[in-house]
């Protein structure tokens, strides 16, 4: 009985973790998914364990560039969301993935400088700590916001990771 026990904590265990390592994404992942079409996009997060609130998908029109429609994506355990924006020359696609776990971001970052990104640009904006890493190909926008409850001396930190063209950056930042 008490061999049967430990086989059934193992195996909620092991199903535990799966959970947890199918709500998150590597940062090879995410940066193979920018390139990617909505329908891709989609297909992909469902088969990691994303789910969209509400009715699906909700995809909107970026007022500042009418080019772009953004598609977000939220899992409402964690905290985390990720957004795609597709514009129509394909040359301006971008994710955008916000996580609060310090461990995600940690990993995040780590990967980032064994994928060789190296800083090119680190600044305060609004409060907000943003630094822009270059990579071959494209450019990885990290803001580090820190909200802060309304009424409230409890803040929670914020990581948001915006994956970019290098052209892209150049047109618009």
């Amino acid at each position: 009985m008490k061999m049967r026990k430990n086989h059934l904590l193992t195996l909620f265990m092991c199903l535990v973790a799966s959970m947890s390592y199918a709500q998150s994404m590597s940062v090879d992942e995410i940066i193979g998914l920018r390139k990617k079409n909505l329908s891709v996009f989609e297909t992909y997060l469902k088969s990691k364990g994303w789910t969209a609130t509400g009715t699906g998908m909700l995809s909107i029109r970026d007022t500042e560039d009418p080019n772009l429609t953004k598609n977000k994506v939220f899992y409402n355990n964690l905290d985390t969301y990720i957004e795609h924006s597709i514009s129509r020359n394909s040359k301006s696609n971008r994710i955008t993935i916000q996580v609060s776990d310090k461990d995600i971001y940690s990993k995040y970052a780590a990967r980032m400088l064994a994928l060789k990104y190296r800083l090119i640009k680190s600044e305060l904006v609004n409060g907000d700590i943003v630094k822009v890493y270059q990579g071959k190909n494209d450019l990885i926008k990290l803001t580090t916001l820190i909200k802060r409850e309304e009424n409230s001396y409890i803040s929670k930190t914020y990581y948001n990771f915006l994956i970019l063209s290098t052209e892209d950056y150049v047109l618009n930042y």
